[in-house]
């Protein structure tokens, strides 16, 4: 079920620490490179938030960057915000160079539900997953992904931060206008 959020609702944000953005994107690489074992591997961001992180993972490993679109947000009519959906792979969007890949690495930027992952997962059943922050508990976490950067902490009842990259804010403040 789609849950809403309407552009002008701004969600408590915690500004990702651009030291420790890198940090993480240095560690993930780290962990590929002793992963693979100096065996080629390919790589491939969940677009939009996993390409940075991937690009960086890409460009370390010496491999080109592959993107796999996933749609999980939806505009509503009459200029009324956006809402989440069930994340969607559209199999025609799927570089075909991927349908082979051996030694397939996905990255992703923040793991908040999992579903985005797990649709990518379906058409990759093989492949390592990574990502920078996970909101999952750690059981969960350490189910879904390969490698995590860090766990964001929140108690069991109580929702961990919105995480805003400074790239994402940099980009929404430049072009679309500084919104809080």
């Amino acid at each position: 079920m789609a849950s809403s959020t309407a552009q002008n609702e701004a969600p408590d944000k915690h500004f990702a620490d651009l030291d420790e953005v890198k940090g993480l994107i240095f560690d993930g690489i780290e962990w590929v490179r002793e992963d693979s074992r100096g065996k080629e591997v390919t790589v491939a961001g969940i677009a939009n938030g996993g390409l940075i992180n991937t690009f960086y993972l890409a460009k370390a490993m010496g491999v080109k960057l592959y993107s796999i679109p996933v749609t999980s947000y939806e505009d509503l009519p009459e200029g009324g915000g956006t809402q989440t959906k069930q994340p969607e792979v559209d199999e025609d969007d799927i570089p075909l160079n991927l349908a082979n890949a051996k030694n397939l690495y996905i990255a992703e930027d923040l793991v908040d539900t999992g579903d985005t992952m797990r649709a990518v997962k379906k058409f990759f059943p093989e492949a390592k997953t990574i990502a920078l922050y996970s909101k999952l508990s750690p059981e969960a976490t350490d189910v879904l992904l390969d490698f995590c950067g860090r766990i964001l902490e929140h108690g069991k009842d109580e929702k961990a931060p919105w995480i805003t990259f400074y790239y994402d804010q940099e980009v929404q403040d430049r072009f679309h206008g500084a919104k809080s």
